[in-house]
């Protein structure tokens, strides 16, 4: 009786649910068809995502989606339904169909957002996270192919360092002269340039700052006609995007940029065995960073000129047998910028002098230039250590952002929390570009350099380190944990207690188990009865331990136990979570009716 009840039902709600779907489908045929939209180039939202990440993303993730432009359109936007993301970290870039970059989004917009246009026949996504913190990630739900019209792009930001030629043809027959029309332009003011170039790379104008309603370039002679970004170290703007060649009057040549005061210069030629140092102010009172700019630097062998901040932290070194023009220095921390230079610093006589340097303008930089770095480069054979404090009182744990990092054989850096504890560790050759730390327990975070650690004196330097940033991260950041990577050789003890005081059992979440061969993890109880054995070359993720009795749960690491020397060790445990039998989720048994 039941079953035949339940059939009758079922059959009877699948009866009303397809007539009603019956219904409003004819409604909607009625008024003109389903999702039809004014906009002929749009394409209709789809009923699931075109493309999505997983949810929640992963740590470490590095992945590439791609969507194409079928549309014979020349462009396209795509619509993000949801996109959640920890903001300022984990980032999406949008790419064209050469790799250029379109667009970088780095904060959330649960709401929706609509991406910038992206010329070409598809939109390469790429969603790239640090090794800690994830969050829902991105839905992408629509593509709409656009006119967007462009025929020359930068990268967007362009580039630091950028030296990026492009070449145009004027279609007219026998133009006298050829000109670009921009739609528009944002460049770091009067440091970086769009050059204006005939087809013999003669120079006719010299474009810097921001036209965001649009600028139309000097007529150069003839049908071709080249631009030229170029870019410093820092700062990186927008770009630009060109929208069409026209026909123009040729007109004449703009002299290069040029500062007509002098802020600090060296005798020219400098004199031999003289260490000088000039200071120089920026007159903001505001500013956060500054940089100067050198008209023109010729230093001799041996010799050198270096850039300090306030601090007296070595920023930059330009060597010997150094000849530029035209050059900006990397950016300094705050307003004053140090500048010394060194004249034969070999002592040996045999070097004569240069020029020496001139130096004309000073600017404000970047907005994050830095909350510690090493020496640009740091001495070999020395230890050093830096401490950051997160401006967050209530921060459970931090993690700092490493502009860069460049470090040589033999050194390395390691991230260490307040109690000493070796949290990672970037090993000797690492070269890294915009690399979140892993994330720390509490407020304080220590940085330290450590060079040339085989002591034998056969390795230089290297650049060294900057980090910019600090952030709150994970609510667990860890109960206990080993040194990062632990050391050989070693037996070491932590105990956890559960705060539960009524607990008759516990056990520990463990987010992470590397331990190499030889070596071995316990967990045992407060009168130290081993209850679980993780063994040699357990790799693990989010795993729970066996119950112990009471309330302490006890973890020891014992590495090479075999005492033969012969093997190193591995990034070891992380313990972040304890819980008692009391907090177990209670599983109910379906009930079953005949």
């Amino acid at each position: 009786m039941h079953t035949l009840l339940a059939s009758s039902l079922r059959i009877w709600a699948l009866t009303r649910a397809t007539f009603i779907a019956f219904v409003i489908l004819m409604v909607f045929w009625c008024q003109g068809g389903v999702g039809t939209r004014s906009d002929v180039s749009a394409m209709p939202l789809s009923t699931s995502p075109i493309v999505e990440s997983d949810h929640p993303y992963a740590n470490d993730e590095d992945k590439v989606w791609v969507i194409e432009n079928n549309s014979g359109l020349i462009a396209a936007r795509i619509h993000f339904s949801r996109l959640n993301l920890e903001d300022g970290v984990d980032k999406i870039e949008l790419f064209d169909e050469a790799d250029t970059l379109i667009q970088v989004i780095s904060a959330s917009a649960p709401d929706g957002m609509w991406s910038e246009n992206v010329p070409g026949s598809l939109v390469k996504i790429r969603l790239t996270t640090d090794g800690a913190d994830v969050e829902w990630g991105f839905a992408i739900d629509q593509m709409e192919p656009t006119e967007y019209a462009t025929i020359a792009y930068s990268s967007h930001p362009y580039a630091a360092n950028a030296q990026e030629y492009t070449t145009l043809i004027n279609d007219t027959p026998n133009p006298p002269g050829s000109r670009v029309h921009f739609s528009r332009i944002e460049l770091e003011h009067q440091v970086d340039y769009l050059v204006i170039m005939d087809a013999d790379n003669n120079a006719y104008q010299w474009i810097t700052g921001n036209y965001i309603d649009g600028f139309t370039s000097k007529s150069v002679p003839g049908p071709v006609i080249k631009i030229l970004l170029l870019s410093d170290s820092s700062g990186q703007d927008w770009g630009y995007n060109i929208v069409r060649v026209e026909s123009g009057t040729p007109e004449a040549p703009e002299p290069p940029p040029s500062f007509s005061t002098t802020l600090a210069q060296s005798e020219h030629p400098y004199p031999l065995y003289e260490t000088r140092e000039w200071t120089i102010v920026n007159p903001d009172v505001e500013a956060v960073s500054s940089k100067v700019h050198f008209s023109r630097i010729d230093i001799d062998g041996w010799d050198s000129l270096q850039i300090f901040d306030a601090d007296e932290t070595l920023i930059q070194t330009f060597g010997e047998g150094t000849h530029l023009m035209d050059v900006w220095s990397d950016y300094v921390p705050g307003r004053i910028v140090k500048v010394r230079l060194s004249s034969n610093v070999a002592g040996n006589g045999t070097q004569g002098s240069d020029w020496g340097f001139l130096i004309d303008s000073i600017k404000n930089s970047v907005a994050k230039p830095g909350l510690a770095q090493s020496n640009h480069p740091y001495p070999a054979a020395e230890t050093k250590e830096w401490t950051i404090v997160n401006p967050d009182v209530e921060a459970v744990s931090s993690k700092v952002h490493f502009s860069r990092i460049d470090i040589d054989g033999w050194d390395l850096i390691q991230i260490v929390d307040a109690e000493g504890t070796i949290i990672q560790t970037f090993g000797e050759g690492t070269h890294l570009r915009d690399v979140w730390s892993d994330y720390l327990p509490g407020r304080l975070i220590k940085v330290r350099l450590v060079s040339n650690i085989a002591g034998n004196g056969l390795y230089g330097s290297d650049w060294g380190f900057r980090v910019d940033d600090i952030k709150n991260s994970v609510a667990k950041p860890g109960l206990a944990q080993s040194n990062h990577p632990y050391p050989a050789k070693e037996t070491k003890e932590w105990t956890i207690v559960n705060p539960d005081v009524e607990a008759m059992s516990s056990k520990i979440h463990f987010s992470r188990i590397d331990i190499g061969g030889w070596d071995l993890i316990q967990i045992a109880d407060a009168g130290g009865t081993i209850v679980q054995t993780f063994g040699s070359d357990t790799h693990l993720r989010d795993v729970w331990s066996d119950y112990v009795p009471g309330r302490i749960v006890k973890v020891r690491l014992i590495s090479d136990i075999a005492g033969n020397g012969l093997y190193g060790s591995d990034w070891g445990f992380r313990a972040d979570d304890i819980r008692s039998i009391s907090e177990e989720p209670i599983a109910y048994l379906p009930m079953i009716f005949k």
